[in-house]
């Protein structure tokens, strides 16, 4: 009976409180919809704090454009073509030159190992003034002198230049001492300049060794031109062996046959090798005047060829033409 009773009890409560949970729905319906009538929604507020700030900007935006590109890579096809190099042009000039011309027997202007008669121009003044500037040129002229001497291997005095005031502003060397005498091919040579200024003080300049490979110069006996002979084999020359030209020789040689084609290409020519071995001497002499008689298109026996023993600061080949 007493579970009857609570079980009616719940129900009766359970009865209350959905009347008033409708009647509470009602009441929101009501006021949702008169809201609604007047064109009014309800305010919603949302309360919170600020957390993070947003810092970040946004990057620069660079996009490289490379201007001409198209015609740029269209370009180097043609760069390549214009630049190519025919094959061989860094051994001899006259290789780009047609077969004909490259003959031997044709004159070639593209060496200058022979000197003629303006062997050397010195600058002393040029020289000079790299190391002392004369400080008063007026009194110079009447006080200072100067003197250029060009010494041989040795040391020996080969030529003497001197004069008063400050030196010229070149000297030309045409090869020989002060009684003529011709210097010697393949041996260095020096330069020393000695000027005294106005107040008597020694300035002294010292220039490089030169060497000449070639000398050409006319002498009573005929025209000559000197060569060093040890330029003129890749390896010193020995008995029973074919001696091989070297490349410099070569042109050496060539340069002579110009020489005579230009000048003297119907006189006699005469080929004398100084060494210090007298066959050697022969040998090399008959070697020369062969490489002569090649490139002047003559025979042999036309070019009277001879050895002779000479010391070694001597030794050297003369090609004499006699065109006296």
């Amino acid at each position: 009976m007493g579970n009857h009773n609570f079980q009616i009890f719940t129900k009766i409560n359970s009865l209350k409180l959905l009347r008033v949970a409708i009647c509470i729905a009602l009441v929101g319906i009501t006021t949702l919809a008169g809201s609604r009538e007047k064109g009014e929604l309800p305010e919603v507020i949302i309360e919170g704090e600020e957390v993070l700030e947003l810092k970040s900007t946004k990057p620069h935006l660079e996009i490289p454009i490379e201007e001409n590109r198209e015609i740029l890579e269209s370009l180097k096809t043609e760069e390549e073509i214009l630049l190519k190099k025919p094959s061989g042009w860094e051994k001899q000039p006259q290789d780009s030159l047609p077969e004909l011309v490259k003959s031997a027997q044709v004159i070639i202007p593209f060496t200058h190992h022979i000197n003629d008669e303006k062997v050397y121009i010195f600058y002393p003044l040029k020289d000079l003034q790299a190391t002392f500037e004369e400080p008063d040129p007026k009194k110079a002229k009447e006080l200072a002198s100067w003197e250029l001497i060009v010494a041989d291997e040795s040391g020996e005095t080969f030529r003497k230049y001197s004069g008063r005031g400050v030196p010229p502003e070149t000297i030309l060397f045409d090869g020989r001492d002060k009684n003529g005498k011709v210097l010697k091919v393949g041996y260095p040579y020096s330069t020393i300049l000695h000027y005294y200024d106005a107040t008597g003080s020694l300035h002294t300049f010292v220039r490089n060794p030169f060497t000449i490979s070639g000398f050409a110069h006319q002498e009573p006996e005929g025209f000559f031109i000197s060569l060093d002979f040890k330029m003129l084999y890749r390896s010193p020359p020995i008995l029973f062996e074919k001696n091989e030209f070297s490349d410099f020789g070569g042109e050496l040689l060539q340069e002579t046959s110009d020489w005579i084609k230009k000048h003297f290409f119907t006189f006699p020519i005469n080929v004398i090798v100084y060494c210090r071995n007298k066959t050697i001497a022969e040998i090399t002499a008959k070697e020369i005047s062969g490489e002569l008689a090649r490139m002047l298109v003559r025979s042999e026996a036309e070019i009277f060829c001879q050895g002779e023993i000479a010391e070694e600061s001597l030794e050297r080949v003369e090609i004499i033409v006699n065109n006296r």
